[in-house]
């Protein structure tokens, strides 16, 4: 009933447009309008051992960061699948968790089990402010969601020059393109989710191309200044 009272429906991906016009309740073909990232916020750090530095991250390290609510529903469990084998098989990697959430026992409990000091980082909640700075110190974000619209965490990280390894649902195709900008897994495939991370810390020519690319797609594509003309 409330899509037959609305004069323009709006969609922020595509996703979203397709599913908003299967209810055969549209009086008009849904706009898409991308919700952008400040892009004099989120930019690629000037020095990025210099950021990390001050977070207290060693510059060897390759980083995977997750920002997020810590909750099932963002692939949490997944995610410690994953990531376990990796970080006692890499001792150079470290997975950064930015967020609280009930399922931060999950990641706790896998920071106790590799054993490695250093290994699972769990900042808890930070200012909005903050989380650029984080971003700028990662190496590559994942985001093993098992639903999603376009998650503003991914256009944030792809503004920060980083390659993106994520779940094929909703828009997250439409930002993250296989094998170009990052890599898509299936949701729920903590295996897969794995190859894709192994891949990330293993092949750094195709990590920092990848990240280029999807700093170029995110300022052509997800814009706000241009979003806001098309709207």
């Amino acid at each position: 009933k409330i899509l037959e009272q609305v004069d323009l429906p709006v969609g922020v991906s595509q996703s979203i447009c397709r599913r908003l016009v299967e209810t055969g309740k549209c009086l008009r073909e849904p706009l898409c309008v991308y919700l952008g990232r400040n892009a004099q916020q989120f930019v690629p750090a000037e020095d990025k051992n210099c950021v990390r530095e001050q977070l207290g991250w060693a510059r060897e390290n390759i980083i995977g960061a997750y920002v997020g609510g810590l909750v099932e529903t963002k692939g949490m469990k997944e995610l410690a699948a994953g990531a376990e084998p990796l970080l006692r098989k890499y001792g150079r990697f470290q997975l950064v968790c930015v967020g609280d959430g009930p399922m931060r026992d999950e990641l706790v409990a896998l920071a106790s089990r590799v054993g490695r000091a250093g290994a699972v980082v769990l900042p808890g909640r930070v200012a909005p402010e903050e989380v650029p700075r984080f971003l700028q110190a990662a190496d590559f974000l994942v985001l093993p969601s098992y639903s999603e619209g376009m998650p503003q965490a991914v256009l944030e990280a792809m503004n920060c020059g980083l390659a993106v390894v994520a779940t094929r649902v909703g828009g997250l195709p439409e930002a993250v393109l296989d094998g170009q900008t990052g890599l898509l897994v299936e949701a729920r495939n903590a295996d897969r989710l794995r190859e894709a991370m192994e891949r990330m810390i293993t092949d750094a020519g195709f990590r920092r191309a990848a990240g280029q690319k999807g700093l170029t797609r995110a300022r052509a594509v997800f814009d706000s200044e241009r979003n806001a003309r098309v709207l």
